[in-house]
């Protein structure tokens, strides 16, 4: 069962390894991060309380909120194993593109406008959608969560997924790459399923119609965000807040690599 409507969701951790320094986590993209013990690849804790982390659904009263939610959060975070002071850190993500309504018809509408050779309209600010960066420190337990925003202020508005970080001696850098999780690959065995026990071709149709509203984009976000700027005071009242460089390449991308070295801090 990878999901109930009671209990939440079950964390997987199917994804990928990551190796810090001194530390051995299982990774995946619903769902936080656990510490291994590397011998004997027991699981030992996750990365945070539940409540330092933002479900992926807008947030619930008590009474409905499920005990173990879904987290968005990269399946490859980052960690400095080259960089002695950082070495006891890893960075990662915590975020949500949205879950509005208005989203899902805005795909529908994008998909028609496609089969017509027509642009469809990308939803500047979805209901529910939010962009934090994270930091973990093994040593002190310390969670420490900035929300990323635009030079100009605006939030930082994921329109697939943050599936892989990447990080550089200066900088860190968020990938919103083709890598979706979407409520239609999520629901749509749950409203389809019973279909097919009267007929298999309606209900596999219906399945793969809705699956076609998630549409990879033809071009990859990047957020560069500047390493020096997470050890910088925050005056008391002042919001958390990282002001991330957008960057915007001409293809669809799935993964990626960086080099380490950015001399003259580019």
């Amino acid at each position: 069962v990878r999901h109930s409507l009671f209990l939440g969701t079950r964390n997987q951790m199917n994804t990928a390894f990551l190796a810090t320094k001194e530390h051995l986590l299982a990774t995946f993209d619903a769902a936080r991060p656990h510490i291994l013990d590397p011998d004997s690849m027991e699981l030992l804790e996750p990365i945070g309380a539940a409540s330092n982390w933002q479900g992926l659904a807008p947030k619930q009263p008590a009474w409905i909120t499920q005990v173990f939610q879904p987290y968005s959060n990269p399946a490859h975070p980052v960690c400095d194993h080259l960089h002695s002071i950082d070495a006891g850190e890893f960075i990662t993500a915590n975020y949500s593109a949205g879950l509005s309504l208005l989203s899902i018809i805005d795909r529908f509408r994008r998909w028609y406008k496609d089969k017509r050779g027509r642009d469809g309209v990308i939803l500047k600010n979805p209901w529910g959608a939010f962009t934090s960066l994270v930091r973990y420190q093994f040593d002190s337990n310390s969670f420490e969560k900035w929300r990323l925003v635009l030079p100009n202020g605006e939030p930082v508005i994921i329109q697939q997924a943050i599936h892989q970080m990447a990080l550089t001696e200066d900088y860190i850098i968020v990938g919103d790459i083709a890598f979706k999780i979407e409520l239609s690959q999520i629901f749509a065995p749950f409203l389809f399923g019973g279909i097919r026990k009267y007929s298999v071709q309606i209900g596999y149709w219906l399945s793969l119609a809705f699956l076609k509203l998630v549409q990879p984009l033809p071009y990859a976000n990047l957020y560069l965000v500047k390493r020096s700027d997470l050890n910088r005071p925050i005056p008391p009242g002042e919001q958390r807040t990282l002001t991330a460089v957008k960057i915007v390449l001409p293809r669809e991308v799935s993964h990626f690599v960086t080099d380490y070295r950015n001399p003259d801090g580019k």
